[in-house]
């Protein structure tokens, strides 16, 4: 299958498990929330190193860092992960605690983007999790698993 580009620097199948990318194909575009690729872009843009979601597409180690099945058994059942809203994401050559502090560096704007959650650092070690869930405020949730 080929691979669709949907950013100048990611494509779908980083975004999406196997199951639903081999299942969906291009549609799978339709469970991503938009806003989650341009915080992906605006992230590796700045800080200007690779940053792996997914990587299965080549023969990688991780499959289940983006969009998740409903059904599967990775994460917690309610995970935003489900949803196509939300990443955890590792940027080469940076720590995830370097990474967590970029962005909330670059917090406001990240949220004019749709950012609005991440996951506590202390509970993600090797990668930052970040989210587009909808929020009433305008501050920086972070979330314990």
């Amino acid at each position: 299958m080929k691979r669709l580009k949907v950013s100048e620097n990611f494509y779908l199948d980083e975004f999406v498990c196997p199951e639903v990318y081999n299942k969906f194909g291009f549609n799978s575009q339709w469970f991503i929330q938009k806003e989650l690729i341009a915080i992906c872009q605006f992230i590796r843009t700045h800080i200007n190193k690779p940053l792996v979601i997914n990587n299965w597409f080549n023969g990688g180690n991780y499959a289940y860092s983006g969009l998740r099945p409903l059904s599967g058994g990775v994460g917690a059942f309610n995970s935003l992960h489900r949803y196509g809203a939300a990443v955890d994401i590792k940027v080469q050559g940076r720590t995830s605690a370097q990474v967590y502090s970029f962005i909330k560096e670059h917090w406001e704007a990240l949220n004019k983007i749709g950012l609005t959650t991440l996951e506590n650092i202390k509970h993600t070690p090797t990668w930052v999790h970040l989210d587009c869930r909808n929020t009433t405020n305008n501050e920086l949730l972070i979330v314990n698993p």
